[in-house]
Order: C-alpha cells, then sequence, then structure tokens
C-alpha cells in the first residue's frame, strides 16, 4: 500500500480566492442585486405571494385531498363542464363495448390456435355479466364507474372476492373508505393515507372504514374511524402517478377546479343581469324624497317584485331609466379563453369539451381530436396495464386451475384446458378506436400507405378498433356467401369503384367531436 502523504497547503492569493467563492445573490450596499437569477425564484413584491417552501407528495396529499375531491365532487354535481369532461373520459376511454379481449393463442406451428381463442373469449364473455360482487353492473358499466371514478375522484379501490360460477367477482370501493389522515404504525409496518406499508414502500394492506349496522351509522361511516385491515393481495389501488414516491391519486380536474367554480359563478351573474335587464326596464322617481317601502319587509331589508315589461312607482312621476346592459359582446370570448385554459389543463380539445364547432373546419379540427385520441389511446393504455390485464391474468390462473374454460370437441365431452398456463395467456386487449373525420380522405391515405407497404391491413383494422382475424373471416364468409347466390362484386367484375370527392380543407364544416 502506497504511504500516504499529506500535501503542504497551496499559498493562498487573493485573486484565486475570489475567483473560487460560488456565485451566490448577494446584495450591495444600495440593495441591488450583484449576481443574476431565475426571475421565478426571486423573492420580490411581484413574487411575494408566490410559495417558496417545496413539499413531499405525501404531504400535500395528506393537507388537501379530502378539500379537493370534495369540490370536485360538488362541480360534478353542479357544473356543465364537469359533468362533460367526465363523460368524455367515459366515452373515449371505455365507449359502448369496453376494453375487449382478444385472445392470439397460437399452437406450436406458429398458427392461431381458433378452439382455445373462442374458448377463452367465450368464458371472459360470460364471466362479463357476473363480474360484480354485488350483482349490479356489467363488466362494461364496471369499466364505466371505475373510470369516472378516477377521474373524478383521482382513484379507485377494487376489492378482489371469490363467488359465482368462475369464482372470481370485483367490488368497487369509494376511495373516500380510505382516510387519507389515517396515519400511524401496524406490527412495525407504516401507516401512510391508511396504507399500510412495508420498509421497501410496498403496500401490505390497506386499513377501511367500514359502515355502521344501523342505518343511520351506514348513512354516516364517512366520519366514523373504524378501520377494516385488507391485505393488499385482495385490493387494487388504481390512480395516475405524477409524482415520486406518491401513495394516493388526485382529482384530474384539479387544476381547473377553481376556474370552473368561478367560471360558474360569473355565468350565474350574468344570468341574473340579463333577467334584471329584460324584466325590471324603468322606475319613476320621487322629486319630494319618499321612500319607496317595497312589496314587503324581510330580515334582509326590502323586497320588490320584477315582471318583463314593468315600470315601477315609487312615488312622484320623474322617471329614472334602470338597464344593466350585461353581458355584453365581451361575455363570449371571455367564457371562451376561460374554457380554453381549462380544456388544456384536462388534456382535450377545446371544441368538444366546450361544444363550441363556431371556428372549426377540417384541418383544425384533425389536428385537435388527433391529439386529444392520443390522450384517450394513452390512458386506454395505463387502464389495461394497471388494471385490466392483472385482473384476466389472475382470472385465467383461476380458471385454469377450476377446469371453467373447456375446448369443444367433435363426438366427445368438451376438455378442460390442460397446457401450460403461460400458452393461454397470449391476449391483447382492444379499446375504441374513433371513425374517421373525413373518410374519404382517410381511406385514400390508407390506400396509398398499403401500396407502398409502410402499413397493413390488420392494422388499419386495429386502429378502428377491430380485430382482423375476425375481419378476414366475416370478408371470406360473405364472398362465399355472394358467389353462392350469383352476387358479384366490383372487384369480381373489375369495375373500379367511383373516386372519392375531395373537399377543400378551408371550407368550414361539421365535423363532430371525439365525445
Amino acid at each position: 500500500m502506497w504511504p500516504f502523504r499529506k500535501k503542504k497547503p497551496e499559498p493562498v492569493r487573493s485573486d484565486v480566492v475570489a475567483d473560487r467563492r460560488p456565485l451566490l445573490p448577494r446584495n450591495s450596499g444600495n440593495g441591488k442585486m450583484l449576481a443574476r437569477n431565475f426571475n421565478a425564484s426571486l423573492e420580490d413584491r411581484l413574487n411575494g405571494g408566490w410559495t417558496s417552501t417545496s413539499q413531499t407528495p405525501d404531504n400535500l396529499i395528506f393537507h388537501n385531498l379530502k378539500i379537493l375531491r370534495a369540490r370536485a365532487r360538488e362541480q360534478r354535481y353542479n357544473n356543465d363542464y364537469a359533468r362533460k369532461f367526465i363523460g368524455m373520459v367515459k366515452t373515449n376511454v371505455i365507449g359502448a363495448e369496453g376494453v375487449v379481449l382478444q385472445s392470439k393463442v397460437v399452437d406450436d406451428k406458429g398458427q392461431p390456435d381458433t378452439l382455445v381463442r373462442g374458448a377463452i373469449e367465450s368464458a371472459w364473455k360470460e364471466w362479463q355479466k357476473q363480474c360484480d360482487f354485488k350483482g349490479r353492473l356489467h363488466w362494461i358499466d364496471f369499466q364505466n364507474v371505475l373510470m369516472s371514478t378516477i377521474a373524478g375522484d383521482g382513484e379507485v379501490l377494487i376489492r378482489k372476492h371469490r363467488g359465482g360460477k368462475f369464482a372470481y367477482r370485483l367490488e368497487l370501493i369509494d376511495p373516500e373508505l380510505l382516510d387519507v389522515a389515517y396515519v400511524g404504525e401496524y406490527k412495525g409496518n407504516r401507516i401512510i393515507h391508511a396504507i399500510e406499508i412495508d420498509d421497501s414502500g410496498r403496500p401490505v394492506a390497506y386499513h377501511l372504514q367500514q359502515p355502521g349496522k344501523t342505518s343511520q351509522t351506514y348513512l354516516n361511516y364517512y366520519n366514523q374511524k373504524h378501520y377494516t385491515r385488507v391485505p393488499a393481495d385482495q385490493i387494487i389501488h388504481a390512480y395516475l402517478t405524477d409524482f415520486v414516491d406518491q401513495k394516493r391519486g388526485i382529482p384530474w380536474i384539479s387544476t381547473g377546479l377553481q376556474r370552473l367554480k368561478m367560471l360558474g359563478a360569473y355565468e350565474d351573474a350574468a344570468l341574473v343581469a340579463a333577467r334584471i335587464g329584460a324584466s325590471q326596464m324603468g322606475f319613476f322617481k320621487s322629486q319630494t324624497g319618499d321612500q319607496y317601502e317595497g312589496d314587503e319587509e324581510t330580515d334582509d331589508g326590502f323586497e320588490m317584485e320584477a315582471e318583463p315589461g314593468m315600470f315601477r312607482n315609487i312615488g312622484g312621476l320623474e322617471f329614472q331609466q334602470f338597464d344593466p346592459k350585461y353581458p355584453t359582446g365581451e361575455f363570449g370570448n371571455f367564457m371562451k379563453q376561460c374554457l380554453r385554459g381549462i380544456s388544456s389543463g384536462l388534456g382535450v380539445d377545446y371544441n368538444t369539451f366546450a361544444n363550441d364547432m363556431s371556428d372549426v373546419n377540417y384541418s383544425s379540427a384533425r389536428v385537435g381530436m388527433l391529439e386529444t385520441r392520443e390522450v384517450w389511446i394513452s390512458l386506454q393504455g395505463w387502464l389495461i396495464r394497471n388494471v385490466i390485464r392483472l385482473i384476466f391474468d389472475e382470472w385465467l390462473e383461476l380458471q385454469y386451475d377450476l377446469g371453467t374454460i373447456t375446448i369443444p370437441r367433435r363426438n366427445k365431452p368438451p376438455m378442460p384446458i390442460n397446457r401450460g398456463i403461460d400458452y393461454y395467456r397470449q391476449s391483447v386487449f382492444q379499446g375504441r378506436r374513433w371513425k374517421w373525420v373525413d373518410p374519404a380522405k382517410e381511406l385514400t391515405a390508407h390506400e396509398k400507405a398499403v401500396a407502398l407497404r409502410i402499413t397493413t391491413r390488420s392494422q388499419i383494422i386495429r386502429e378502428q378498433g377491430g380485430d382482423p382475424d375476425e375481419v378476414f373471416a366475416e370478408i371470406a364468409e360473405e364472398e362465399k356467401r355472394l358467389e353462392a347466390m350469383g352476387i358479384l362484386t366490383p372487384a369480381q367484375t373489375n369495375e373500379p369503384e367511383p373516386p372519392p370527392q375531395e373537399q377543400d380543407d378551408d371550407n368550414p364544416q361539421d365535423s363532430g367531436g371525439t365525445a
């Protein structure tokens, strides 16, 4: 080992020391900043009300989640735009058919195992009718409530139960039952926001508030502090993660909540002003100083009825015009600007969110809708990865063990699937897709893309939410049927179909929305 020898200190020079000093902001004698800084970090009179203290996600959620969720729910009850957003989430992420299973099992030769695919998909569809633990929801309705809860409340809890023909049922649990203020310990594990975690930060159990046995205590059990410990392997806790080590979900409309509330109040005030302006047109003012006593007296003062076309005599005959002259021309532009900001925070296109197609043409509609559709597709992918795929894998393993999925055989009883479980896992989940903005142009573009071999017919079918195998099988069956009936298609007669008509991109049209 080399011996360590202490070096002699270098001589200190005033110019070198000055260069090595950290460049920290400091004030001169007259208070002016000598070093540049980020404008957003300056603590001056313009930034006086801006926080300069950073908080952990757990701390922010602990102090704010309950209020945010209460206000988000209130807006969902009373605000049309908040309700519209929740509807857009359900319509575009789930859709009419929900997220659909497409089994992709292939045999040892790489060919589709159609019998196994059909057996798995049939059993999955049968389970969907009885998936809800309480027996109220079909699987599609279950998905809709799931997504509306995640979007509105920021998170959802799904508890897994044994029961029914397939011994697998699901229960949706209100996230309010996971008390965000419950912090403590349980057998050496920490409890943060009612979630019990181990030393590595993994959830071990969830401590849920439970309803009382009587009707009165059942209705008020949100304020009770009686908890039931549920192991983590029985719970799926689904929420979008925005911060490192985030343990609870935040309502998606949190950034726009204040603006939604103020905008609703602004609309109400404008509506009242417009009604007053249309109802009460003027007064007759007293010249002798007599005071009008009103129609009736209340604790807050005098009340006066206002009816359309009325002139009120309040003493004397001098006319005093009253006209609030509101709302005026800036009302619509102001509403539009506010809704644009809210839609940006929600990640949706303004035209669909605000139901405003006044300035839409093909190009602008396509740009806005395509970007928003990417948001919906991303949310579908998140839902499939974090919820539906987990449910399907557990369900499939359980059915494999119970032998409830059977393969039909000719002249023999059906046979339960008996290969390794990994053989049957091959599958994809297809979310809803949308119709084209301009079908003629989209079809022409797809036709050229297929001719250039930069895409496939299967990919185009998947983009429309279909299953290529089912579409091709249906086409083959249809062709055989038409041939048997003596009906020739344009492809068989070599007659070209009429070319699609081109449309001017700049002509405004009602292109619809994504919702």
